[in-house]
C-alpha cells in the first residue's frame, strides 16, 4: 500500500511539473511574439522621418521586452534603431551613448559585425 501512495504522489508531482513547464514555455513564446511585434513595427516606422517619435516609442518598448527575456540580439538591433533616432534629432552625443552600449553588448556576445 505504500508504494501505491508513493506512485500516486510521484505521478502527480511529475504531471504538476510538467504543466509548470508547459506554462513557462507558453509565457516565453508569448514574450518573444511581444517583442517581435515592437521591431516590426520598428520597421514600419524606419523608413518614416516624420514619424521619428513613434520610431524611438516602438524601439524603446522592444528593448524593455527584450531586456525581460535577456534577448541580446534583440536588445543590440533596438539600441541601434534609439541611436538612429537620436541622430534624426541631431542629439549625436546620445546618439554616441546608445551606440557605446551597443559596442559593448556586442563585445560580449562575440559579435563582430555588430561591434564593427
Amino acid at each position: 500500500m505504500i508504494h501505491l501512495h508513493r506512485t500516486v504522489t510521484w505521478v502527480v508531482v511529475f504531471f504538476l511539473c510538467t504543466q509548470f513547464s508547459a506554462s513557462r514555455l507558453y509565457a516565453q513564446v508569448a514574450d518573444t511574439a511581444v517583442c517581435q511585434a515592437y521591431m516590426d513595427s520598428v520597421g514600419l516606422y524606419s523608413y518614416r522621418y516624420d514619424a521619428n517619435d513613434s520610431l524611438r516609442y516602438f524601439a524603446e518598448m522592444a528593448l524593455t521586452c527584450y531586456e525581460q527575456t535577456s534577448d541580446v540580439e534583440g536588445q543590440m538591433e533596438a539600441l541601434s534603431v534609439i541611436g538612429v533616432t537620436c541622430i534624426r534629432e541631431n542629439n549625436y552625443q546620445e546618439a554616441l551613448v546608445f551606440f557605446e552600449r551597443n559596442r559593448q553588448m556586442a563585445i560580449v556576445a562575440g559579435n563582430r559585425i555588430v561591434e564593427a
